[in-house]
């Protein structure tokens, strides 16, 4: 969805999504770590939680962002629409989709 008028322009650049992973991912091993000394309050669990909650949530906009373009080609399908157009967008989801699964398929622990 390269087009202005669509609503991807909205979301995050990719980078920042796997920013975003990497982030989410650095607090989940930070408190497996204070988990296995004990070294933490629940206090300290809380803002650890709430740390981890926050990219993921902007990580959940990104998906949502994208499954509104694809619902929006889908909404597009009973009206005469250009070849090429349609092709640009799939070709735009389907360039997220994959750079989402290629992203995620990283081994959580290393």
């Amino acid at each position: 969805m390269a087009s202005k008028t669509s609503g991807s322009h909205k979301l995050p650049e990719f980078r920042i999504l796997i920013e975003l992973s990497r982030r989410a991912k650095h607090q989940v091993k930070e408190l497996l770590k204070r988990t296995e000394t004990g070294s933490f309050s629940k206090g300290e669990l809380s803002t650890g939680l709430n740390d981890i909650e926050e990219p993921l949530k902007q990580m959940l906009d990104y998906v949502r962002g994208t499954l509104d373009d694809v619902s929006k080609i889908k909404r597009s399908q009973g009206q005469t629409i250009n070849k090429d157009e349609l092709n640009a967008e799939l070709k735009e989801v389907g360039k997220r989709v994959k750079l989402m699964i290629d992203h995620s398929n990283e081994e959580f622990c290393d």
